[in-house]
């Protein structure tokens, strides 16, 4: 990432949360393609202590977003 921060790598290395410089306080959510592909329609990014919501990247098609017992 030439302009962010990796915070966290989770689902074997399938989605990359980054912190970006640019954004204040601002948390991005990258799936790898083969992850996406897979499930284009959901994403469950559950009991990850996540403090935010990230903002989700390229995931125009998704229909179903679980962010269940985190700490947002």
């Amino acid at each position: 990432m030439k302009y962010g921060i990796i915070r966290r790598v989770e689902h074997n290395g399938g989605a990359v949360f980054v912190e970006l410089e640019s954004l204040s306080n601002g948390l991005v959510c990258y799936r790898r393609p083969y992850f996406r592909e897979s499930n284009i329609e959901s994403v469950r990014y559950e009991n990850m202590n996540l403090l935010r919501i990230p903002l989700l990247e390229g995931e125009e098609k998704l229909k179903l977003l679980s962010y269940r017992s985190n700490k947002i």
